[in-house]
This record gives C-alpha cells, structure tokens and sequence, in this order.
C-alpha cells in the first residue's frame, strides 16, 4: 500500500505519522472517495436508530449536533465540476501556484472539458509524468490502451473532465478521470481514480487491489463487502487506475446509535485478514512503538513544558506493549479507520491499501476504535459519545476472530489515541484538543495495564 490517496480529509494516519508535516498536505475535505462533507443535522443511522447529541460538551466548547444517517441517499461520487478554463501551473518562489491560459481542448465529440490543477501539481518536477497525465490527447490514447475500454471489445468513450484532486509536492499525486463510456449499446457515466507517487509504476499497487478483488471483494460479493475495482496500469504516465466507488464515508455516518454499521465494519476488517491475500511487508508492535517514540520524542521538543508527562506516558506504552499476548499475524489493512469505509446502501467498500502488510489482526479494529473515540472528543466534546458503537464494533470483531483478540484490540486502541497527542499539535484546529488527548491517553494507557 495508502504513500496513500484515498485518506480522509486532514491526517494519514499512520504512513505520515512520522513526518514533519503528519501528512497533512495531502488532505483535502469534500474529495476522494465518498464525495460530500458531514452534516450538522439530525437523521438516523443505518440501523433505523435516530440519531442525537451524547455526553455532554467539553469545557469551553459546544457539542455538536450528530451528521445524518445513511438513509438520507448516498452519492455515486460522478459529480461534475462546473466548466472552466484548463489550468495550467508554474513554480512560484512559494511552490507551485495555478495559472488560467485559455481554454481547454474540446473532446472528439464537440463537448467541453475541463482540466483541474488547483494545486499547481503539472509543475511539480519530482512527477514529470503528470503533465501527461493532465493532457487530453494523452490520456485519451493512454485509456485507449487499457482492456476496459478497448474498441476491440465493443466499447467506446468520451473523457468529460480531468481534475487533481490531491497533491503532496515531490512525492505522490492523485487525479480524477470523468468518463462516459458506451459498451455493447449501454452507456455509463463514471469516475477513475488515478494514483501517481514519486520513483513508482504503479504495478505492485494495482497488484494489490487485484489480488483483493478476486479474493472475494469483487462487485458481486455476497456479503456487500469490497474493493474498488482495478481497471489497470499506466506505464506512460507512472500511474495506476481504480474506480471510484459510490457511497459515503463512514465518518460521515458514525453517530450515537449507529451499532448497526459498527457490526458490519467489524465484520469487513475480519474479511481483510482472512483473505490470504500475501503481504509484502511486516508491521509489529516493535515498528508500532518507534512510531510512538519518535512522535512523542519530537513533540516533547516543540513542546518542552509536556516532555515529562510524554516520558511518562511512552514508557507506559512500551510496558503495554510487552504485556500484549504474541498474535497470530494475518495481512491486515493497517491504516483502518472512518475514512477507510464507504457505505452506499448495505454495501461497505474499502480503500487505501497501501499499507497492508503482515500484523496483528487487533490493531486494525483497535486502530478503529481510536479514532472514533478522538473524534467522539473532538466533535462532541466527549470521549465516550459513541462508546456505544465502540462496544458494537469491538464485541462483533471479537465474535468473528476469538477471544484471544480481545487484548491486542484494546491495546491498539490505547496506542493510536497516544499518536492523536503528537496528530493534535500538526494541525491548528486541534490543538484545543492536546491537552485533553494527553490526560485521556494517560487514563487509557494506565487502565490497560491495570487490567
């Protein structure tokens, strides 16, 4: 898997954790997979549960009102943008900067185009190939080339709009391919996705999502649980494509009441690490703990007058770590979280693969569990507003994997709100939250080795 793409708005969780940036250059909110922002408005979950504010606000601040259920329709994430002049970008003594120079080229069939680049991307120079992956003529020829839309198979298209959709300078880039493709006298309108990272072809992700597709998280999975479909690789431009699939984040859903949608999550995670799709790479709570050790390490330097608490608190976290049972390893996702999730209906579709790799099962769902009891902090201003789907979740992937689980999932769990202290002091708007984090993590940790 993942340098990602398909990540939610803000923070990569675990793959930048160790940056200086946490990888919040690349977030962007409204885009990728599962286009549309999280309501304010009441509604009810998937589960029929209505939904309502829990727990009560954080000092100083106001809790917030819980975001819709799914039943209020999902987006099938084709939505077009407005029409526009192509942009073309140029390097700026800031970096990279848009440029409007006329308008874009129209297409075979007369309709107009539009080509995105608002973040000035086609000049990165550690991605030469994007400027070819924003050219028309080019990637109209280039799609020509994948079996999904060769004439030879009866199927012809028309390319409606090019956009980038994510940037992070002089490493990785993702666009978006607007598509009306016609086979066998059906026409469909659709999105691709297409990932391009620095010094990569795109093979061994594409690879990936293969595998997974054909190990039962195709379109036709009678369980509703899958994958974005591969459509294939692109040598010329260094890329490789993906479609994008229809639905919502999860985060947009997850609100007290929704248990419903906590089960089938648990039950989507259990299918990931029972797949026997083969890892490349191993990841254990040894990799795990120099995480949290160089992150709290730099933290303690810009924030001096916390350095003995972090002390403190990542020496609980090694005791904790060496108390968790030895697991039995299986690929897991690895970077499994709300925004990892798109729920269309009663279909769950995961992305973002790019840190799959050899672990423990547990710390796929105890990675979950952290991040909805952050954001049950940060939204509601209470830690323990969804403390009724973390216990859904939990109980359900107990269920399915064992009980020996159990002690590695509330464990991950505990370590991944400790990365959320050093995640909090990256971004501005939730450094409110960093002290209130710190104390939460130390209530955690301690309660973990106290068990």
């Amino acid at each position: 898997m993942a340098g990602g793409f398909d990540r939610s708005p803000v923070e990569r969780q675990r793959g930048d954790a160790r940056r200086v940036d946490g990888g919040g250059g690349l977030r962007n909110p409204g885009r990728g997979h599962g286009r549309g922002r999280r309501s304010r408005a009441g509604g009810t979950g998937l589960d029929g549960t209505a939904r309502e504010s829990r727990g009560p606000a954080g000092a100083g601040r106001r809790a917030r009102t819980p975001p819709p259920g799914a039943g209020d329709g999902s987006r099938d994430g084709t939505g077009r943008p407005a029409p526009c002049r192509r942009t073309l970008l140029h390097p700026t003594a800031r970096g990279f900067a848009p440029r409007a120079l006329g308008g874009s080229p129209a297409p075979e069939n007369g309709v107009s185009l539009s080509v995105l680049d608002p973040f000035g991307a086609a000049s990165d120079p550690a991605l030469p190939t994007l400027s070819l992956a924003l050219d028309p003529d080019s990637v109209r020829r280039e799609f020509a080339r994948l079996p999904r839309f060769s004439r030879g198979r009866g199927c012809s298209f028309d390319l409606t709009a090019i956009r980038v959709t994510r940037h992070k300078p002089g490493r990785r880039c993702l666009v978006e391919y607007d598509l009306d493709v016609e086979r066998d006298g059906v026409r469909e309108a659709f999105t691709i996705i297409g990932k391009l990272r620095v010094h990569r072809f795109g093979k061994s992700g594409y690879r990936l999502l293969s595998a997974l597709w054909k190990a039962g998280f195709d379109d036709t999975s009678e369980d509703g649980i899958l994958v974005p479909e591969p459509i294939g690789v692109l040598p010329a431009f260094h890329m490789w494509m993906q479609r994008k699939v229809a639905g919502r984040p999860a985060a947009e859903l997850l609100a007290p009441g929704a248990t419903a949608l906590a089960r089938r999550i648990a039950e989507s995670a259990h299918k990931i690490h029972v797949c026997r799709v083969p890892p490349e790479s191993r990841h254990g709570m040894k990799e795990e703990l120099g995480i949290l050790r160089e992150c709290l390490g730099r933290m303690g330097q810009t924030e001096p007058r916390l350095r003995d608490r972090l002390d403190r608190l990542l020496q609980a976290c090694e005791r904790l770590g060496a108390a968790v049972a030895a697991p039995s390893n299986t690929g897991i996702h690895r970077d499994f979280y709300a925004h990892q999730v798109i729920v269309d209906g009663s279909r769950l579709a995961l992305i973002d693969f790019d840190l799959y790799c050899e672990g423990d099962p547990g710390l796929d769902a105890g990675n979950f569990l952290g991040h909805v009891t952050e954001e049950a902090l940060r939204q509601w201003g209470d830690p323990s507003a969804l403390h009724d789907v973390e216990e859904a979740l939990e109980e359900r992937f107990v269920e399915v994997s064992g009980e020996a689980v159990r002690g590695s999932v509330k464990a991950y769990a505990a370590l991944t709100l400790v990365r959320h202290v050093y995640l909090s002091t990256r971004f501005p708007e939730r450094r409110a939250f960093t002290k209130d984090l710190l104390s939460l993590s130390e209530e955690r940790v301690s309660a973990r080795l106290s068990a």
